[in-house]
Parts: structure tokens; sequence; C-alpha cells
């Protein structure tokens, strides 16, 4: 049996990781998506309301989401994947996901997989919807449908008490 991992913090999960998500599973027989907990990212959500979201986003059979601290590579040893899967929207993603599957490959003979991400998806990133929300705009269209107005209601009054501070 094949198993990929596509992790990230995904604050928020965006149309552009859903479409990855999507794509894995018709490549691989089983996808874990791996909420990471990152204390050196400015998150918005806590792990647990970002494992939330995700899942609520996914309505796929072979497609398991979890929550992780830790090295990425041994959650992959623990889990048995085959290999962690990136999606690269640009030569600056490719350049950085180039650099952590060297360390991956080092630490934990873990193989990385690079997915290019949809063309029409390319622009879109969590920091770009997070850059709307605070700006007090609709940003449902890059948002997975199931968790569009739950997002933009949470990181709006999330971003405006952060603002308050």
């Amino acid at each position: 049996m094949s198993k990929c991992v596509f992790a990230g913090c995904f604050d928020p999960f965006t149309v552009g990781h859903l479409d990855v998500v999507n794509r894995l599973s018709k490549i691989f027989d089983e996808v874990c998506v791996v909420v990471s907990k990152n204390a050196e990212k400015n998150l918005i959500l806590n792990g647990e309301e970002r494992l939330k979201l995700v899942s609520e986003s996914i309505n796929l059979n072979n497609v398991k989401v979890v929550l992780h601290e830790g090295l990425l590579v041994d959650f992959c040893k623990t889990y048995g994947a085959d290999c962690i899967a990136k999606g690269v929207r640009n030569t600056v993603d490719f350049e950085y996901e180039t650099m952590q599957s060297t360390v991956n490959k080092k630490l934990g003979e873990v193989e990385t997989l690079f997915l290019p991400c949809s063309q029409d998806k390319s622009f879109i990133s969590s920091s770009f919807v997070k850059e709307l929300l605070s700006l007090g705009r609709d940003a449902s269209e890059y948002l997975p449908r199931q968790i569009a107005d739950e997002v933009q209601n949470i990181y709006s009054k999330k971003l405006k008490d952060k603002l308050n501070k």
C-alpha cells in the first residue's frame, strides 16, 4: 500500500491545499494530511482549531487528517509513509522545499514528491487569504466551500482582536 504525507500549518487551509490533497488521493492508496504545530510561525488558530477546519474540508475515503508536533520524518517512519508530498507554486517554493527535502532525506531517509500546483491556484497562499481577511475582504473563493463562512468569521474576529491588542 502506498502512503504519502502532506504537511503544513494550514492557517488557513485553502482551495490550493485542497486541490493538492485531491490530486494526491488519486495517486496514493492513502494520504495523511498532517496539521503541524509550528511555534516559529505567527499562527492565528491553534492546532486543534486548524485540525477541525482541515478535517471538515476533506471528504475522501483514503485521506485522514492528524495533528503532529515534532519532526515530520519521525511521523513518516511511525506512519509508514513512502514519501512526503509538497505542492509547489513557484520557484521560491521549489527552492525552499528542495532544501527541506534534502534535510528530510538525511534525517529520515524519506523521499519528497514535488507536485506543481494547478495553474489557476498558483497565486493562492494562506498569507494572501489572511491579508484579505484582515482587510475585511471576502476570501470565500479561496477557501473550501465547506468551511468558507466559518473561516471568514473566525479569522476576521481573531485578526481584529490581534490588531486591537
